[in-house]
Parts: C-alpha cells; sequence; structure tokens
C-alpha cells in the first residue's frame, strides 16, 4: 500500500455494505456547520428564542422597549475515535493470495459501520434523555407500541401538537421491536388502504400521521435500576421538581418511570437516586400533588423510540484535526456515507514491513429544543 488512491475502491465497496445498516436518527438530525471549527471540549453556543409576550396596545403610550433574554444549549464534540487499525504485512499479503481485496473490503465495512453505529447510538440516546429533560413522553415500560392500532402515534403527535412544534419535517425513529410491530398492521400492508405498496413489496416505511418513518439500531434498554420500598416523606405540591423519599433500598436510574401510589400520572427521573437516596428529581414538575407516605412505583425497563422534529437535536462532526503541515500519515481521504451522511476519514501510515490504515471521526451532539422531541416508551 503505496498510498490510498488503490484503495478508494475498496473504501467505497466497504462503504455499500454499511449503508444497509439500520441507520435513522442520523440523518434526521439537525447539523452544526460551526462546531466543525471548534476542538475537541470546546463549547458552541446554540440560541434558544423565547416565546413572544402579548401586551395591551395603549394610545398614546410608546411600548418600552427591552432586548431580548435568550437562552441557549452548550454543543460540545465530545469524542474523537477511532477504528480498530487495519494493519498487515507483506506476507500476511501473500499468504492470503486473492483474498486479499476481500478481507479488506470486510475490515473497511467493519470499522465504518462501528464508527457510524456509534454516532447513531449517542444520537438516540440524547434523543431520549432531551425529551426526558423536557417531560415529554407516552406509552407504557415493557410494552411495544402499535400493539393494535396507530393509537399510540396519534397521541404522540398530540404531544407535540399541543407544545406548539413544527407540523413539517417531523421525524419518527424507531427501534426495530416497534417496526415489527407497525410491519405487521394490515391496513399499512394493503395497498387499497395505505394506497402505496412500499411496505408490502420492499418494507419501506411511508410517512405516518405527519412523521417521516425510519428505523435504527441505536436504542438502547433503559434499565430503572434496583429500587424498592421508597415511600414519599413529605407531601409534595403539584409544580414540585423534587420529592423527599425514605425508607427504600437500591437504586432508581436516571430515565426511570415512576408513579406516586395510585395516581396514575408518570414522571420520568432526570438524575440518578444512589441506594438510600433522599430526594427524587422528575423531569418536569408535578401535575397534581402527592401525599405524604404515598408509595413511590418504579417502572419496568422499556426499549425507547422517539418522534421529533430536527431542531430538536443538532449533531456536529468533523474530520480529526491535524497539526500545520500534517502529520506522519502517508496518505488520507475522505469517505462519505450515503445513508447517514457521515464523513469518514482514512488515514494510510507505512511502517517498516508493515502498513496500516485508520479510519476515524469527531463528534458531539445535544438536544436543544426540547418541546419538540417525545420518547415513545417500549
Amino acid at each position: 500500500m503505496n498510498g490510498l488512491n488503490g484503495l478508494i475502491p475498496v473504501l467505497y465497496d466497504a462503504l455499500q455494505v454499511v449503508a444497509r445498516e439500520l441507520v435513522g436518527a442520523i440523518p434526521a438530525t439537525s447539523r452544526s456547520m460551526t462546531a466543525e471549527a471548534a476542538a475537541v471540549g470546546q463549547t458552541v453556543r446554540v440560541p434558544i428564542t423565547p416565546p413572544s409576550q402579548n401586551s395591551d396596545v395603549i394610545p398614546g403610550t410608546m411600548p418600552v422597549l427591552k432586548g431580548t433574554e435568550f437562552g441557549y444549549r452548550d454543543l460540545v464534540i465530545t469524542k474523537q475515535r477511532r477504528s480498530e487499525p487495519i494493519a498487515w504485512t507483506g506476507n500476511e499479503q501473500v499468504e492470503v493470495g486473492g483474498q486479499l481485496n476481500q478481507m479488506i473490503v470486510n475490515q473497511f465495512a467493519q470499522g465504518m459501520r462501528s464508527l457510524i453505529n456509534e454516532v447513531e447510538q449517542d444520537v438516540c440516546l440524547e434523543l431520549i434523555m432531551g425529551a426526558i429533560e423536557g417531560g415529554n413522553i407516552y406509552g407504557t415500560p415493557g410494552v411495544t407500541p402499535f400493539a393494535t392500532d396507530l393509537t399510540d402515534l396519534a397521541q404522540v403527535a398530540k404531544i407535540l401538537d399541543d407544545n406548539g412544534s413544527p407540523q413539517t419535517g417531523r421525524q419518527l425513529v424507531i427501534n426495530t421491536s416497534a417496526g415489527a410491530a407497525l410491519r405487521s398492521k394490515p391496513n399499512l400492508l394493503s395497498v387499497a388502504h395505505s394506497g402505496d405498496n412500499s411496505m408490502l413489496r420492499r418494507g419501506v416505511f411511508a410517512d405516518l400521521v405527519g412523521f417521516a418513518t425510519r428505523q435504527s439500531g441505536g436504542f438502547k434498554v433503559v434499565s430503572p435500576g434496583t429500587g424498592a420500598g421508597y415511600i414519599v416523606n413529605s407531601p409534595a405540591a403539584q409544580g414540585d421538581s423534587e420529592i423527599i423519599v425514605d425508607t427504600g433500598s437500591g437504586t432508581i436510574n436516571k430515565g426511570a418511570i415512576i408513579t406516586f401510589g395510585s395516581s396514575p400520572e408518570k414522571y420520568v427521573v432526570r438524575e440518578n437516586l444512589p441506594s438510600g437516596g433522599t430526594i427524587i428529581k422528575i423531569a418536569g414538575v408535578l401535575r397534581a400533588d402527592v401525599a405524604d407516605n404515598a408509595a413511590v412505583n418504579i417502572g419496568a425497563a422499556y426499549l425507547p423510540s422517539a418522534a421529533f422534529t430536527p431542531d430538536s437535536i443538532y449533531l456536529a462532526t468533523r474530520l480529526i484535526a491535524l497539526p500545520e503541515g500534517g502529520d506522519k500519515a502517508a496518505d488520507t481521504y475522505t469517505v462519505t456515507d450515503d445513508i447517514s451522511g457521515l464523513s469518514i476519514q482514512a488515514a494510510l501510515y507505512q511502517g517498516y514491513l508493515q502498513n496500516f490504515v485508520e479510519l476515524r471521526l469527531a463528534w458531539g451532539q445535544k438536544a436543544v429544543n426540547l418541546h419538540n422531541v417525545v420518547a415513545l416508551l417500549g
């Protein structure tokens, strides 16, 4: 390997394998162009415009002018990662003979797959944590949505509608269990009912209830922890976000779904509670008073999906920053994945009787407009 020019067909061959992976969240995000110039760990501030406040029009009286107090969310490029180096000696290449090209194709495929999947997992996690922080959740932990019809999706749309979210550009990214449930719906498979044969013939989801729908393998099960026996230690009022508890043991994890006493109102834990902890912090606020000694009921583990608009989350990616004049790489090349849109850098390093190529990428993500993202439990 004297340069990457001879490997470019291999890079693009490998990309065709990666493009078949379930990467649904990355293409639906907003991209931050400013962050492309940021160093790892450097903050990029994303302004959040507050709602406009109306006032009475009083003839003869000028309005009192004041500057807008913008909120903000901070985006940071937190990761710069590389795949496992693809290394070959001359003797190793001779030993495998005619299998060499296909073996290198497979190595590049796995390297790009691992980087793209890690970004996808980070984006999916950030979507769910953003929805939790905003208090926007729907569904029952441990129960896959769309069991009988599309009611779950209609309710998710209602949450976004009530929050004043944009009607256009809505995205639904679901885990594979929810995807299987959707594919089992006869009315979606019926061309006569849906007006489209994409689901029946190719398994492709058409837009549903105003959502562009796709699947992702990036969602992970959210474990509620090992907590048991917690009860409310002091009455909590509607509007509170911190509830004092006692007597319990075990942990309650961030993201756990809880209820209090016999109330059906569901809340999401926004910070981990250590074993024996005394304050449960929830996303949003209590929607009803909670009585002293009410039991803290901890929901089951769940596998989430997300409904959102692209402006709710920002993803920043860039190539690894090189020093002035470059490093010891003999050659570099950038390949862009058509499905995710991610550009990955390949760098060739030449050593004594052995060369190696590494694939690498830097990125960070942040949920920004929290009222525009909903976690759908499953």
